[in-house]
């Protein structure tokens, strides 16, 4: 399923890969974030990087699991997802779930360069 996120089973849980954006100061990126079974085990944060990896520890029926989230992201967020060194999920997200605040800097732009051109015409 190509959108807002993808899910995958794995050991009977469902696993989760899902994007969201996050507004920083005067642009926004993307935060990807793993679910197992609706508890978020790995958060990238919306860091302003076009890839990482980051991994996180949990413990499932008393056994030790590593979970990697590989991603990348140019025009889309492409993404592997590995539990123990094995692929679990591979694929993208075209839009993160709240994809509309995505608009908010050119928003912001273009309403200040609004009320600056109002002012200069004003002030004559």
């Amino acid at each position: 399923m190509l959108g807002y996120g993808n899910a995958a089973t794995w050991q009977n849980r469902e696993l989760r890969v899902e994007a969201t954006v996050v507004p920083r100061y005067f642009w926004t990126t993307a935060s990807v974030d793993v679910y197992l079974d609706n508890l978020r085990v790995i958060r990238t944060g919306g860091v302003f990087k076009l890839s990482g990896a980051p991994t996180a520890e949990f413990e499932r029926d008393g056994k030790h699991h590593v979970m990697q989230l590989s991603w990348m992201s140019r025009t889309t967020i492409r993404y592997q997802l590995c539990v123990d060194g094995q692929s679990v999920l591979e694929s993208r997200v075209l839009f993160p779930r709240n994809w509309p605040l995505l608009f908010l800097p050119a928003l912001a732009i273009y309403l200040l360069m609004t009320a600056v051109e109002y002012l200069m015409h004003t002030a004559y």
